[in-house]
């Protein structure tokens, strides 16, 4: 246990059920409360009925490069921030777990913000195992973890109970095995939450790749490159979900050389301009986000798509082309050179 402490290591150790600390509300492997930049690293922690980490207002915490076995929640910060849990391997629970216990693999509750989530690898094998849990929390950066949950009712994301605002998920792999598992759910209260470059894939016909609980009151969800085929939302579940694509074209001439210059433009399907760009010395546009869909509180998503690219260059003849989303788009566009007109210049007639 660490408590009230500034600058405290714990390294290369291996923590079995025997060394659990007790403080009144249960146990843990770690426990650190009140303390500042304290460091977690190559720990082999194995508890049964205990949690294996416990930070509570707690910031600069770094939990790296652990192995953490647990029969109840692996990491959970509570009203602390500024920390870093990365490239730990996580285990969670046993198959004829109680359903009641909700195991969570990582857990951030009651305020806990600014802290960074990478390159975890989590695997929660009990039903009602969660792999990542947020509650009450904001401005949180979660990317490239990979979590898989086996139980029913297992979900691998969830954001719950009370409201969490900004948080950030980049190339994350959740997938979950069991019934009435989703890959990621959202449910009472407000969220907002910007999805990228990230794979949903609920493998059960009973569970749903994203999910909207009956009880959510509200909240925005941009998705911007995420692969995922199903969703469900409960009648009167309110929100906004924003499904995105990335954009890229490289203007070419008819030698296949870039062209410096070219107007780019685009619009969408009800008419309004989206971006006007020029293209470098390279022939490129910066890579945009395009919307494909906004749907509204469950209702029928209002489509964006397609949408009507325009090209244009003094001396090039213009052209235009529709794209369809629905995936990232790439387009090499080929402008001709225009002809030159012919001038004659007629002789004077003799007076």
């Amino acid at each position: 246990k660490i408590s009230g402490a500034n600058f405290s290591i714990i390294k290369d150790l291996t923590i079995e059920d025997g060394g659990a600390i007790e403080d009144g509300k249960g146990e843990f492997g770690i426990y650190i409360i009140n303390s500042f930049n304290t460091l977690v690293n190559s720990v082999h922690l194995f508890v049964d009925n205990s949690s294996s980490i416990m930070i509570v207002e707690s910031n600069f915490t770094n939990i790296t490069n652990n192995i953490l076995v647990s029969l109840s929640n692996s990491i959970q910060l509570t009203a602390s921030s500024f920390s870093l849990l990365n490239n730990n391997t996580i285990i969670n629970g046993l198959p004829f777990d109680d359903p009641a216990k909700n195991v969570r693999s990582i857990y951030l509750v009651s305020g806990s913000s600014f802290n960074s989530v990478s390159n975890n690898r989590i695997i929660s094998f009990s039903p009602n195992g969660f792999g990542i849990q947020l509650q009450g929390v904001f401005h949180n950066i979660f990317s490239d973890n990979n979590v898989t949950t086996l139980g029913d009712s297992g979900d691998a994301l969830r954001l719950t109970s009370s409201s969490t605002f900004n948080n950030t998920f980049k190339n994350m792999f959740l997938l979950t095995a069991g019934d009435n598992a989703n890959s990621l759910f959202v449910g009472s209260a407000d969220h907002t939450l910007i999805l990228l470059d990230s794979i949903l894939f609920a493998n059960s016909p009973a569970s749903f790749d994203f999910e909207v609980g009956s009880f959510s009151n509200g909240g925005e969800w941009n998705f911007t490159n995420v692969s995922f085929s199903d969703k469900n939302w409960f009648a009167g579940a309110n929100g906004s979900l924003n499904v995105h694509w990335y954009f890229e074209t490289k203007v070419v001439d008819s030698l296949a050389n870039p062209l410096q210059d070219v107007s780019v433009s685009a619009i969408n399907a009800f008419g309004n301009n989206v971006f006007s760009l020029i293209t470098d010395t390279s022939g490129n546009i910066p890579k945009q986000t395009l919307l494909e869909y906004n749907q509204l509180n469950g209702a029928q998503p209002v489509i964006f798509t397609d949408y009507i690219l325009s090209y244009s260059r003094a001396g090039y003849i213009s052209d235009t082309d529709p794209i369809s989303l629905g995936m990232n788009r790439f387009i090499q566009k080929q402008l001709n050179v225009g002809s030159v007109p012919t001038v004659v210049i007629a002789a004077p007639s003799a007076q």
